[in-house]
């Protein structure tokens, strides 16, 4: 059995859109029985993008799985002979099993075109909406700037639409003449039901004049149907294409008017977990977006999602922590369809440098001390002090793993270094020091770990002393580091080595996906 991929071009004017219907011919139709014809079996595909009747694509995605020996990449030649003029394959490839054109990170553009001429070109009249009124196409362009990035769109989606979420990313929206066509080119990470076409119907509100800037930011905050434009036709609008993504971004910053936060999924192939950390939310947006974020995190492959917020809020009061079994699962809140427990606690520790000095001579550690040297990492061990490190790191409660992007920053930065603790010449501990962002008299311990086998032989306390006598020579009052209240072990050598609790940091709370 394998797996593959067509991408998928055609004019969907004698078409029902692309989902199968019952009493009218679809794209996904004709699909279905050129494949099962051509392999002999019976072939269902899954599309990317379920377009609507009468709009066209030039790189609609969709894949089926066949036991076939035709190899992936004739599929494309052999299905051409079989289908109508009107849907031709622009490519085929075999792609990995769990491969899903729906839910693979990636993102899609389509253009809307509009025939902005006195009269109907005849050559336009099957892929464009032809419109008499001249637009200005300038004010539709600095309109369309407010609605990049991300927002609810509930303005722009068919009232109709069975859609509990209506937040979407666009990513970019072009608007741009070329005579006697103005072309919409949107850009996004996905798109709700008739959004592209109510844009584009809005934009033209604005090109006539009808609209202003100021009206398009308010249509956007009122989250009601009724106040945007009309939805334009269908005939205008074509599927351009959808780029997927081989790998994960390692992260999403997103910034508006509603809310600030960081959703952190590049652990998701490595360690299957994910971290959602908000840094500031309208009170009414809180629930929606952890729900949110942990569908994709989980849609994406991760297993937990862990959840915090950096300002004054406590979730459970927020969000409402229900009462029931709360001796088996500690404190909770639920958010759409997930629960959501407390999973762990991020204490700061500081050791006051005055009353606990370092403490090199002591008999404990004196027995490692001789053969070991700690080093300052250089470019020729790179890739031993990664390894190391996401070695020793990978079970640690809210750890992110570490990637040769993470490397260069280390390196890149004024403020920080990484070390080596060496026995012999193996490398058995990593560390990672730099200069407090908070406090001027503190040397900030951002990470220590010892490789698992070399453990319980003092070399931890050996590198704590280490950054002790570091912190002294650079003039430093205090050592300061955050660990969470899960690593029991961590906690208890902090405490031995002369460090005080002094404040809860961070809270996170984790979902877990107990099924798929």
């Amino acid at each position: 059995m394998k797996r593959v991929k067509l991408t998928v071009a055609y004019e969907g004017t004698a078409y029902a859109g692309w989902q199968i219907q019952k009493n009218a011919v679809s794209v996904e139709e004709v699909l279905n029985g050129a494949i099962s014809e051509l392999v002999g079996e019976d072939i269902t595909v899954i599309g990317a993008s379920r377009t609507d009747a009468g709009v066209h694509a030039l790189g609609n995605v969709a894949v089926f799985d066949t036991e076939s020996r035709i190899p992936a990449d004739k599929f494309s030649y052999a299905l051409n002979e079989r289908l109508p003029e009107d849907i031709r394959i622009q490519g085929s490839c075999e792609v990995a099993p769990d491969f899903h054109p729906r839910y693979c990170e990636s993102v899609k553009t389509y253009e809307y075109c509009i025939l902005n001429h006195r009269f109907q070109i005849p050559a336009y009249r099957h892929n464009t909406y032809f419109y008499h009124r001249p637009l200005d196409v300038e004010a539709m362009q600095r309109a369309a700037c407010i609605l990049v990035g991300e927002h609810d769109f509930a303005s722009f989606c068919s009232a109709h639409a069975q859609v509990r979420d209506t937040v979407r990313t666009v990513c970019e929206i072009q608007v741009r003449r070329e005579a006697p066509l103005v072309r919409i080119r949107v850009s996004g990470t996905g798109f709700l039901y008739n959004m592209v076409r109510i844009i584009a119907g809005t934009l033209i509100q604005v090109g006539i004049g009808r609209l202003s800037d100021e009206d398009v930011r308010r249509i956007l905050d009122s989250r009601d149907r009724n106040e945007a434009g009309p939805c334009a036709p269908a005939i205008g609008l074509t599927l351009i294409g959808i780029e997927y993504r081989e790998t994960l971004s390692r992260q999403l910053l997103v910034s508006n008017d509603k809310m600030f936060y960081c959703f952190v999924q590049k652990d998701i192939p490595v360690k299957q977990q994910a971290y959602l950390i908000v840094y500031w939310c309208q009170p009414e947006e809180l629930a929606p977006l952890i729900a949110r974020m942990t569908k994709k995190a989980f849609r994406l492959g991760a297993r937990r999602l862990l959840v915090r917020h950096d300002g004054d809020v406590i979730l459970p009061d927020v969000l409402g922590a229900s009462r029931r079994n709360t001796y088996s699962e500690g404190v909770f809140f639920t958010a759409g369809d997930y629960r959501y427990v407390l999973d762990n606690k991020v204490i700061q520790m500081d050791r006051d440098l005055r009353a606990y000095p370092p403490q090199q001579g002591k008999v404990e550690i004196a027995a490692v001390a001789s053969d070991c040297d700690f080093v300052l990492l250089t470019r020729e061990r790179e890739q031993e002090f990664l390894q190391l490190y996401n070695q020793c790191f990978y079970s640690v409660p809210c750890a992110l793993s570490y990637d040769d992007e993470d490397m260069a920053a280390l390196f890149a930065s004024a403020d920080r270094n990484g070390y080596l603790l060496l026995s012999g010449q193996q490398a058995v501990g990593v560390c990672i020091v730099g200069n407090s962002a908070e406090d001027a008299d503190a040397l900030e311990l951002y990470a220590i770990g010892v490789f698992g086998r070399c453990r319980r032989k003092g070399y931890a306390r050996m590198m704590l002393e280490q950054v002790a006598q570091m912190a002294v020579d650079c003039g430093k009052k205090r050592v300061t580091l955050q660990v969470s209240d899960a690593n029991t072990k961590a906690l208890r050598l902090y405490e031995q080595s002369g460090y005080d609790r002094i404040r809860e940091r961070h809270v996170w709370y984790s979902a877990r996906r107990t099924r798929g």
